[in-house]
């Protein structure tokens, strides 16, 4: 499940997503965006002055529809049915991950 700010709660709440969704019938898809220039990161995620799909994510029980495919062929990315190998090969950095750690987390002083 995600976590996101909403107007007006102290504390996180989940949005009702799963990467199970990708490449559903709701069109929604799950994968990994590369940020350039100014980044910043942030409790909820980051913001950054240049974005790319670096990659897509499918559930491994669902086949590339021709849409699915047709996004990643524009974008020229990767389609992952393995969501631990898009996140170990995809995912942040261990530098990225330590700068976005909150003070008091494990491993921040």
């Amino acid at each position: 499940m995600l976590q996101a700010p909403i107007d007006g709660v102290e504390a996180p709440v989940t949005w009702p997503l799963s990467p199970s969704l990708s490449g559903g019938p709701i069109s929604l898809v799950f994968g990994a965006v590369r940020g350039t220039g100014r980044v910043i990161l942030g409790e909820y995620g980051w913001r950054a002055e240049r974005a790319r799909v670096d990659a897509l994510y499918l559930p491994p029980w669902r086949h590339p529809s021709e849409p699915f495919q047709t996004v990643a062929d524009a974008y020229d990315v990767p389609i992952y049915q393995d969501l631990r190998t898009l996140s170990e090969e995809r995912g942040p950095d261990a530098w990225t991950r330590d700068l976005a750690r909150l003070p008091g987390e494990a491993g921040v002083a």
